[in-house]
């Protein structure tokens, strides 16, 4: 137990977690502007107003050969609490409700414009990455996260 508990402060050590109030503190990249929350939400609201209808209930398609920058990206901003494989096993003791990425019902429920807003404002323990990543990053996450779908 005590090598477990050592293992994940560890971890958390070397990548950082949302601090108290939310913010993490990314090792690779900084903010290029820190937009107040309210003005995020929206801005990624009226992002996915322009988009038609269909698109934003449609998943967002992933070339064969798979989504490179979007792993990388997800690397980066989101395995640190999420795990490398999107489950979030590895912070649910400490985060109960921490998404499982993986799950159907998950990407059954949310469209991709659901995904964006929630990837750029944030929500409960999750920081915003709104001022972290470009809107087309995000758009790249998005899209890898949607690989990460087990069958249901």
């Amino acid at each position: 137990m005590k090598t477990k508990l050592f293992a994940i402060s560890g971890l958390l050590f070397l990548f950082g977690c949302p601090q108290e109030g939310g913010q993490t503190q990314p090792q690779q990249q900084q903010p290029q502007q820190q937009a107040q929350p309210a003005q995020q939400a929206q801005q990624a609201q009226s992002q996915a107003a322009q988009q038609p209808a269909e698109q934003q209930a449609q998943p967002t398609q992933v070339a064969a050969n798979g989504n490179d920058e979007g792993k990388k990206l997800f690397l980066m901003g989101c395995a640190n609490c999420h795990g490398p494989d999107g489950t979030g096993a590895m912070m649910r003791a400490m985060m109960p409700k921490i998404g499982d990425l993986t799950s159907p019902e998950l990407h059954s429920r949310m469209k991709d414009a659901d995904i964006t807003t929630l990837i750029t404002t944030g929500r409960d323990k999750m920081p915003p990455f709104g001022g972290v990543f470009k809107p087309e990053q995000i758009q790249q996450i998005v899209a890898y996260v949607r690989t990460l779908k087990k069958p249901a």
